[in-house]
This record gives structure tokens, sequence and C-alpha cells, in this order.
């Protein structure tokens, strides 16, 4: 009778070990296949968020490509149109005889402050020099000494609309308040800010909240807070 019960006891014991070992196997390949699942899922809803966002710069891209390109159309039919602006212009001067792709041609060979000096010459002259095409590009790098923020402010109150490109490299006596009217040039797509020290996280924050068609930033040699880094981790549409 007791090796009945021994013999009960000892078969009630293996089913339940059996039955317990089955319970763990299903158990372990449940939490596995729940983590292979949990990965795939993970990459999808990487490779989703990098879509969208490589689908949101596309259309950056594009949008700042086509107002590019309207400009130099806009550019190439004003300088086509020739006959019409001579008739406007007063002087008899060698430069304002020219058509306007020679005059425009010779002007880029001036840096901006003799540009300006230019417009002061005569009316025929300043109409001449504050032709949109002069100014699309801005190269202070030529005249980094005598870059001061009356004159920034100046240009990119005046052109600000049509200008697309921005060099103030080493322009080191810029302040930050002449630096954040860079913001209002909202057709701005490239700007070289390398090697001043002035550039901090206000200027940073100005420059992304209203450069929306900024494409390119050069900060190379500028020593700035955690506070400006944070405002360039927001610009993810930039190339720094």
């Amino acid at each position: 009778m007791a090796q009945q019960l021994l013999a009960d006891e000892f078969y009630k014991e293996n089913i339940t070990r059996k039955a317990f070992l089955e319970w763990h196997n299903w158990k372990c390949a449940r939490f596995r296949n729940q983590q292979i699942l949990a990965a795939k899922m993970k990459r999808i809803a990487l490779q989703n968020a990098i879509n969208t966002t490589f689908r949101a710069w596309k259309q950056v891209t594009k949008h700042a490509s086509d107002t590019n390109q309207w400009f130099k159309r806009y550019e190439t039919l004003a300088s086509d149109d020739d006959e019409p602006k001579k008739k406007d212009i007063e002087g008899q001067d060698f430069i304002s005889q020219l058509p306007r792709r020679a005059s425009n041609t010779i002007f880029r060979y001036l840096n901006v402050i003799e540009m300006v000096n230019c417009t002061l010459v005569c009316r025929s002259w300043k109409m001449l020099v504050q032709e949109r095409s002069l100014w699309s590009q801005i190269d202070c790098y030529k005249i980094k000494d005598k870059t001061t923020d009356m004159l920034l402010a100046s240009l990119t109150q005046k052109f600000r609309s049509f200008l697309c490109n921005l060099n103030l490299r080493h322009c080191v006596r810029l302040t930050p308040s002449s630096l954040r009217c860079i913001g209002e040039c909202r057709n701005l797509q490239e700007l070289n800010l390398s090697h001043i020290q002035s550039v901090n996280a206000d200027v940073i924050n100005d420059i992304g909240a209203g450069c929306q068609n900024l494409l390119y930033l050069n900060l190379s040699g500028c020593w700035f807070d955690d506070g400006a880094m944070r405002m360039l981790a927001r610009s993810v549409f930039l190339q720094i």
C-alpha cells in the first residue's frame, strides 16, 4: 500500500514537472517572440521617422531651389529689358550708356562699400547699382575690418527680399544686435558666420526662426554656449 502511494506521488510529480517545463519553454519562446516583434516595430518606427524627415527636407530644399530659380529668371528678365530703363536714366556717362548686363558685370568687381559709394555719384549710377542681381550675393570678407553694425543693418534692410547668399567671415566688429537682423532675410539660403565671436543663442534663434529657406550655415571658429547648441539642434534642415 505504501509503495502504491509512493508510486502515485512520483507519477504526479513527474506530470507536474513535465507540465511546468512545457509552460516554461512556452513562456520563454513567447518572450523571445515579443522581443523580436518589439525590435521590428522600433525599426519600422525609425524608418518612418527617417522617411518623414527626408520628405520634409526635400520639400524645403525644393522650395528654396524654386525660389532661387525664380529670382534668377526675374534678374534675367530685368537685365534683358534695357531699353525702357535707359529712358529713365539721366546721365550721359559711359557706364550709363552700356547695356544693363555689361554694367552689372562691371559693378560686380566692386566690394560692398565701393558699390554703396557708387550710389552717391549720380541718379543713374544709383539705379544701376541697386539692380537686384548685384545684391543677391553679398561678400563682406574683403572688407571684414570695415564691416560694421550700421553697414550690415543697412544691407539687410534694403536688400533682404532678394538676398540669397551672405558671407560675413571674419567680420569681428559685428555685434549680436546687428547679426539678429539677418533673421529678416526670408529668402537667405547660404550664410557664413565663421570666426565671429559675437554669435550667441539669440542670434541662432532669430536666424533659425526667420530664415526658413536657409540650407547652409558656417559657424566654424565660433564659440557659443549650450543654449546656442540647443538652437542648432532644432534646426535639423540646415547643413552645418
